[in-house]
């Protein structure tokens, strides 16, 4: 830590960067050993000294500030805390573009559309989403399919399969914060918490609704209503058996990519047709049982 503090004031003016700065900055009161204790002095030590350098901006980065030691929260040490909260729509766009700069994408991939779809997402997830769209067609490549660049389902399918990081590390944070002493130092980050819970809940508690709504309303349905749901529910599975099949031509060479996307694209668009009908009968039977 000396040299590394001695090296910056030698190439001042810079920037000396701490990532996962709790790593040597843990608490003093818990149960560490004598040689993480000592590390905590030097850092202390050093954080002290550079501030006879105007030239030097030391700064650090924690997923759990609650860990720190206080006292290299202390002012003229780390006093000014930034929040780096969750991204937001615009950002999550960005994202998802860095990360499949250097990706096969094919034209059908809405970019603002996934970003709508992963509210409450990390970076990392985003990432994560975007490594697994990209494992789709090189696996079906690996199967013997023909190489096709990465389409929009491919994106939806991996979105399906990666859930929030975030929820989680948010449920540790709360509990550490609100357990602790420092609640009021942490007022921004419990209020950042506040506002991704009610997302969480509201995602969570809308496919609750619409659960239950379906089981609720199907007996009071008309007999009309129960055969067009019951309609549009066998043509949404016989349209998803058409696209498994359309894949399966692929795979095996009977079509080739720009005839799978453009079916792939027509089969979709049905199947959110047929749910959006299938949302709007059974919200016009909830509110004609509202009104009697």
């Amino acid at each position: 830590i000396r040299e590394i503090f001695e090296k910056a004031n030698k190439n001042a003016p810079a920037i000396l960067f701490f990532d996962e700065i709790d790593a040597i900055a843990v608490r003093r009161d818990l149960d560490i050993t004598g040689m993480e204790r000592r590390i905590v002095d030097i850092l202390l030590e050093e954080l002290e000294n550079s501030k006879k350098n105007k030239k030097l901006m030391v700064l650090a980065a924690t997923n759990s500030p609650w860990t720190l030691d206080p006292s290299i929260k202390r002012a003229g040490r780390f006093s000014k805390k930034i929040l780096v909260s969750r991204p937001d729509e615009r950002a999550r766009l960005e994202i998802f573009k860095v990360h499949t700069r250097d990706m096969p994408i094919d034209r059908s991939v809405d970019f603002e559309r996934l970003s709508k779809l992963t509210e409450g997402y990390s970076s990392a997830d985003i990432k994560e989403i975007c490594d697994r769209a990209a494992e789709i067609p090189w696996r079906e490549a690996l199967e013997g399919g023909k190489k096709r660049n990465i389409m929009m389902h491919d994106f939806m399918s991996a979105i399906k399969s990666v859930k929030t990081s975030l929820a989680p590390w948010y449920s540790l944070a709360k509990k550490q914060i609100l357990e602790s002493d420092e609640k009021g130092e942490y007022k921004e980050l419990l209020e950042d918490i506040e506002r991704f819970e009610e997302i969480y809940k509201e995602k969570e508690r809308i496919k609750e609704v619409i659960k239950e709504e379906r089981k609720r309303l199907r007996p009071t349905l008309s007999r009309r209503e129960r055969e067009r749901i019951t309609a549009l529910e066998m043509e949404r599975d016989k349209v998803e058996r058409m696209i498994s099949k359309a894949r399966f031509k692929y795979h095996k060479r009977q079509i080739d990519e720009a005839t799978l996307r453009n079916l792939v694209e027509e089969y979709e668009k049905r199947v959110i047709d047929i749910e959006v009908e299938l949302e709007n009968l059974l919200e016009k039977r909830k509110r004609l049982s509202d009104v009697k």
